[in-house]
Formats: structure tokens, C-alpha cells, sequence
């Protein structure tokens, strides 16, 4: 119960997404429980495992973290916090409607309050975890990053869009899943890609906040990326297209992404806060 008290508004909020998401993806290998074509079921069981092996425990270890006032862990709770929001947000939207349907829509509810909350909370989060993730964040192979995975997955997702367009026919994948459209072009498109340009733009530029930005968006993309990889590899297994390009391209970008977080997050680096002030950083030792 200590380390309840000691988290914030927002981070109870991301606890709480947690556990409904764990709830939701072990009942997803529940027969029955989704209700789509089974190509598309296969897949979403590809993403419960996923959330629960990869989210799911950063998403634990950084609520531990952030509750002795690292700024680390606010930063892994953020990025956990993000993929769940946007993994079921796509399970919501475009799911047909069951039993799952109330456990989605409540873990998009919990994680999106729960980064409003973040956002509305004073500004000691981003000025501390600037502060402090500023002096061990790679600047520029992290804006090389952020701007290379922002360009392949506009032009993939474009191009894709725009052979629809011109055919009059949806790409192969939305075919099986049943899909009219893919709720991944909005979600990546409107909001994650031009985030991440933003963010290599700003740190190339060493503008304030930015590198706070960053962590979380470090944390984030290779954990969506090893989802996707987990979803493929259980398409697979069941006999369906295994895309070489696609599932190799999503490899190097979680290879790279958890390169990146691991040299950024790393706890040699940043350093903690002390134990009675849990939300605030001492500026001084994160810049030693």
C-alpha cells in the first residue's frame, strides 16, 4: 500500500490500465472471447502475449521505480502507459463486439486519463526528467532514429493507402482481418510519426522538454515493434503470410529502440532521487 501512496494520480491510473490489460489478454486465449475472422484472432493472441511478456513488466518495474522517485521509472511507466493506450485503442475500434469489448474499452479509458493526468500534473516531471535524461539520451542517433522510423512507416502506410486509392482494392492484411481500414494509419500517422519527427527535430535543436519526450518514446517504439514481430510469429505458426521485409524491419527497430532506452535509461546514468522526496529530482546530481 506504500507504494500505492507514493505514485501519482496519473501513475495509478496506468496501474489500474495494467491490470485490466492483464486480465484482458489472458481471457483473450479464452475460446470465444473474440469474435473476429481467425486470422485476426490469431494475431490479437500474438499481441496478448506480447503485452504480457514485454508491457507488462516494464510497466511493473517502472510503478516500483517511480514509487522511490526515480525518474527512470516515470519515464518506463509513460512509455508502457502509451502502448497500451494505442494496442487498444486498435482492439477497440475495430474489434467486433464480445465479451473483450468492456476490458478494451477500459484500459483505452484508464491510459489515456492516465497521460492527461500526467500532462495536467505540475511541470517538475519534464523539467526533472530533462534534467536528468538529458545528460545520458545520445542526442543524435536518437533524432536519426526517431526520423528514420517516422519516414519508412509514412511511406509504408502512404503507400499503402494510396494503392487502395488507385485499385479500389484494400491491401491483403485488411482483407483477412476483416478490416475496412486500418486504425494504425490514423493512430501513426496523425499522431506517432509526427511526434517522433518533432522530437529528433527538438533534440537536434537541444530544445527544453524534449529529451523528457524522448524517453518515453524509446520505450514505446520497441515495445509496439516486438509486438508486431510477436503477432507475425503466431500468423505464422498458423499458416499464414509471413512478410521477410516487414518482420525485419521491425527487428532492427526494436533492436535499435531498446538499444537506445537501455544506454538512455540505464540506472549508471541517471541518477535516483532521494527517498523523501519521491516525485522530485535533485537537479544537481542528475546533471554529475
Amino acid at each position: 500500500m506504500s507504494i500505492i501512496r507514493s505514485l501519482t494520480a496519473g501513475e495509478r491510473l496506468a496501474a489500474l490500465a495494467g491490470l485490466v490489460a492483464a486480465f484482458a489478454a489472458l481471457a483473450g486465449f479464452v475460446p470465444g472471447i473474440y469474435r473476429d475472422a481467425h486470422a485476426l484472432v490469431v494475431q490479437s493472441n500474438g499481441q496478448d502475449a506480447a503485452t504480457l511478456v514485454f508491457c507488462l513488466p516494464v510497466l511493473a518495474v517502472g510503478l516500483v521505480a517511480a514509487a522511490h522517485g526515480s525518474v527512470r521509472g516515470r519515464i518506463m511507466v509513460l512509455g508502457a502507459d502509451a502502448y497500451l493506450l494505442y494496442t487498444y485503442a486498435v482492439y477497440a475500434f475495430v474489434g467486433l463486439l464480445g465479451p473483450a469489448t468492456p476490458l478494451q474499452i477500459a484500459v483505452v479509458g484508464l491510459s489515456a486519463w492516465a497521460l492527461l493526468a500526467t500532462l495536467a500534473a505540475p511541470a517538475a516531471m519534464p523539467r526533472e526528467a530533462d534534467a536528468a535524461v538529458g545528460q545520458a539520451l545520445p542526442r543524435r542517433p536518437t533524432a536519426a532514429f526517431m526520423f528514420v522510423v517516422a519516414a519508412l512507416f509514412a511511406v509504408a502506410w502512404l503507400g499503402q493507402i494510396a494503392g487502395a486509392v488507385t485499385s479500389g482494392v484494400r491491401p491483403q492484411a485488411l482483407i483477412d482481418a476483416g478490416w475496412p481500414t486500418s486504425p494504425m494509419y490514423t493512430l501513426d500517422l496523425a499522431f506517432v510519426l509526427p511526434l517522433m519527427a518533432l522530437t529528433g527535430w527538438g533534440l537536434l535543436r537541444r530544445r527544453p522538454g524534449t529529451a523528457a519526450l524522448a524517453g518515453p518514446l524509446l520505450v514505446f517504439t520497441p515495445m509496439l515493434s516486438l509486438g508486431v514481430l510477436t503477432m507475425s510469429v503466431f500468423a505464422a505458426f498458423d499458416g499464414q503470410a509471413f512478410d521477410v521485409v516487414m518482420a525485419a524491419m521491425f527487428s532492427v527497430i526494436a533492436v535499435l529502440g531498446a538499444g537506445l532506452a537501455f544506454r538512455t535509461l540505464s540506472p549508471t546514468n541517471i541518477s535516483p532521487t532521494a527517498p523523501q522526496a519521491p516525485h522530485r529530482l535533485n537537479t544537481r546530481q542528475a546533471t554529475q
